[in-house]
């Protein structure tokens, strides 16, 4: 049973997870952005910047990731946890505080190109892998690995000490 995605993107991309998670219906969940970096430049006075030194509302975060591409605003770093309306938020740290939580899946995006993604729903990881075999003429991508087993000491966090890098965590992409 698959449990999980990593790959590294080798295109430039304006909003990858937009096109990755296209498709794939949202209005049932809760978007909780835990980490986000974004390099936004040359933005019109319109433009709302989502930044870590705020809390990101989950609709906000729906909007930025599911329906903004634009390369003047890429998102750089992201740890975005999704979970179904009234279940309860929790803070996660590693492979084993996601099982033990209400939250169906966990994104990371790792300097704009380098995606994990975690997920209790087989349905949502297979239309990813689909949406990533649709556009695999524009993106590409390398070291795609689909995960049929994950250590519960992987980290669900993006941000962390050197010394607790598992080694796993360490190989080139």
């Amino acid at each position: 049973m698959m449990k999980g995605i990593k790959l590294k993107i080798i295109t430039k991309e304006s909003n990858i997870l937009m096109k990755i998670l296209v498709g794939i219906e949202f209005a049932d969940y809760f978007f909780d952005v835990n980490n986000f970096e974004s390099y936004e430049m040359n933005m019109d006075d319109n433009w709302k910047e989502l930044s870590n030194d705020d809390t990101i509302k989950s609709e906000d975060a729906k909007e930025r990731i599911l329906t903004i591409d634009d390369s003047r605003a890429k998102i750089e770093f992201l740890e975005l946890n999704i979970r179904y309306k009234g279940s309860k938020k929790a803070d996660l740290y590693d492979y084993n505080d996601f099982l033990d939580s209400d939250y169906e899946t966990v994104i990371k995006l790792i300097d704009a190109c380098i995606i994990h993604i975690y997920s209790k729903n087989q349905e949502f990881l297979k239309k990813v892998l689909s949406n990533l075999r649709d556009y695999n003429n524009s993106i590409k991508f390398k070291n795609l690995v689909t995960l049929d087993q994950i250590s519960i000491d992987e980290k669900m966090v993006i941000w962390y000490q050197k010394s607790e890098i598992p080694k796993s965590n360490l190989q080139r992409y």
